[in-house]
């Protein structure tokens, strides 16, 4: 089981870090873009260069139910870029509940982690963020193996990730608390408070550059 949860954190670390890879995707081919695989996760020089348009082209494809597989991509891009049209088509982003496949599974953990990144520039993001710690008892999911309790307690890593990512005072408070504890999630918001402070000192993209070449 532990070997299983370090690996369900590496990939959510995966879907947030982003690789450093500079230069914006033609606009007719940025749904092509999101549907890649992207070893180290979505290029944050790439996403971030994203236009008005492009994004536009993102908060489409997520209403596409045959493209379903690349919403997690495109949820955690449209962070990244930012802009008007962002906050509303994470916050917006059908989620439900009971038995979900694996495509809405890792859609669920990259809403989060969208935020933490649209959170540097968008308030919203953060109040979104900082709600989102409160348990959702009354939502039942299970994927495959997980059981709801596991699935929530997924969530709740992917929030403080989203939280770490954000940069912001009232995150680092936040996290330093979680970490204080002496639960499963107390390991996750420390490593993760780490990455608070170098993105709040250097900021997101050389923050996360560094993060890549880390062993």
């Amino acid at each position: 089981m532990l070997r299983r949860s370090v690996v369900v954190c590496a990939a959510c670390w995966l879907i947030a870090v982003g690789a450093a890879d500079a230069g914006e995707p033609a606009r007719a081919d940025v749904a092509e873009w999101v549907s890649q695989v992207h070893f180290e996760g979505i290029p944050f020089e790439r996403a971030a260069a994203l236009d008005a348009e492009g994004v536009a082209v993102l908060v489409a494809l997520l209403r596409d139910p045959e493209r379903e597989r690349d919403h997690a991509n495109a949820l955690v891009a449209i962070g990244i870029a930012g802009g008007e049209a962002a906050y509303a088509a994470i916050a917006g982003y059908p989620l439900v509940s009971g038995e979900i496949d694996r495509d809405h599974f890792r859609a669920l953990l990259a809403i989060p982690v969208a935020m933490g990144h649209l959170a540097r520039a968008d308030p919203r993001a953060l109040a979104w963020l900082i709600d989102a710690r409160a348990p959702r008892v009354e939502t039942q999911r299970w994927f495959r193996h997980m059981g709801p309790e596991r699935v929530e307690a997924l969530w709740q890593q992917a929030v403080l990730t989203g939280l770490g990512l954000s940069g912001a005072p009232p995150a680092a408070e936040l996290l330093a608390a979680v970490a204080a504890g002496d639960d499963r999630l107390a390991r996750h918001a420390a490593s993760t408070l780490e990455v608070h402070e170098r993105i709040a000192r250097l900021g997101p993209a050389a923050a996360l550059r560094g993060l890549q070449h880390q062993p």
